[in-house]
């Protein structure tokens, strides 16, 4: 499972997850720090799962990313 984090989640939380979650990753990994949503939800419609309030309304007018 890939598991990136929005940058509205510290990256202190990709050591710790990646213990359970091998795949964790922060948007700033990806360059994608200050990225719009658009952006990053293209990013993880290619990656995995998010977790973000701004996300969950684009899966409601879009849907949720490719799995």
């Amino acid at each position: 499972m890939r598991l990136p984090i929005d940058e509205n989640l510290s990256p202190k939380l990709v050591a710790i997850l990646s213990r359970i979650y091998k795949n964790t990753s922060h948007v700033r990994d990806f360059d994608l720090t200050s990225a719009s949503d658009p952006v990053v939800w293209a990013h993880a419609a290619k990656q995995g799962v998010t977790k973000d309030a701004g996300f969950h309304h684009r899966s409601v007018l879009y849907g949720h990313p490719p799995k």
